[in-house]
């Protein structure tokens, strides 16, 4: 059975800096699921962090490398091109 995330409109909330522990913890799970849909809200929210801390975007990834898959990378990454990770990131995730 198919789980579904609400976990992205944590993100689009103002407070999203006081949210940063639930998420992380939500972010977690779903990474390790199989589910497209799971995976993919992960990289929502970190595409939404990596406006605030791109440091834990990319630590985030840089943990969970093992589940996160080139959609993942590639939405989490949107607004961190300039960023070292991101090329590298990319770069491994995109062959």
């Amino acid at each position: 059975m198919e789980s579904k995330s609400i976990i992205g409109p944590i993100c689009q909330c103002k407070t999203i800096d006081e949210h940063k522990d639930i998420v992380y913890e939500f972010s977690i799970e779903l990474i390790k699921r199989k589910e497209r849909f799971c995976k993919t809200s992960v990289g929502w929210v970190l595409r939404e962090y990596s406006k605030i801390d791109r440091d834990f975007v990319t630590a985030f990834l840089t943990n969970y490398e093992k589940w996160a898959t080139k959609e993942v990378v590639k939405n989490a990454t949107k607004y961190m091109r300039a960023h070292k990770f991101a090329d590298t990131a990319n770069k491994v995730y995109m062959r």
